[in-house]
């Protein structure tokens, strides 16, 4: 027992990738290939076409008073580069969740929507980190708008910035793909 109030602590919790039945609500869109929404694959970089990813996490049932700060952890599966190092953004997404995850085709909007706007964050990877999860701290802004998206959906876009080459994060199953979200009750 200590003698600050509870509600003056900081608590933290995880949050996983959202699933609806067996469909991971992760994927890409390209600028020359079609999404479908059945496509559970991610794909971040240059693979005959530029590709972004996305990721989107149900904040339902979370409460917080203030968000203090937000990170992602995911599982740094694949690099198919000769580049000894890889460079990547994290975006906030303006478009809607159900439409990020069900709009089929080959959609220039949401494309860009996963590349530009507000910057949550950049990070460089090594080839001696595949295999690993890793922990990226998100900027003040992501812990903002995670704050207002309490009770829906949270997405997020991924961009190689040194391409040629691509990467990919939290692609199986049982790989990690979560928010950890530290916040005051």
């Amino acid at each position: 027992m200590n003698t600050v109030p509870d509600g003056c602590e900081t608590q933290t919790r995880m949050v996983d990738l959202k699933v609806v039945g067996t469909n991971f609500w992760r994927g890409w869109y390209a600028t020359g290939t079609a999404h479908a929404s059945n496509n559970d694959n991610t794909l971040t970089g240059e693979f005959s076409g530029v590709y972004n990813s996305y990721y989107v996490f149900s904040l339902a049932g979370v409460t917080a008073s203030f968000v203090t700060s937000v990170s992602l952890v995911a599982a740094y599966e694949a690099n198919a580069t000769a580049d000894p190092m890889e460079t990547f953004s994290i975006w906030d997404v303006t478009t809607a969740a159900t439409t990020v995850e069900n709009t089929a085709g080959i959609n220039v909007p949401i494309h860009t929507d996963l590349m530009t706007g507000t910057s949550y964050g950049t990070q460089t990877l090594t080839a001696a980190q595949l295999g690993t999860t890793i922990t990226i701290p998100l900027s003040a802004q992501a812990a903002t708008d995670v704050k207002a998206k309490l009770g829906t959906d949270f997405v997020i876009g991924f961009h190689l910035d040194t391409p040629p080459g691509w990467i990919r994060f939290g692609n199986t199953a049982a790989s990690t793909m979560r928010l950890e979200i530290n916040y005051l009750p």
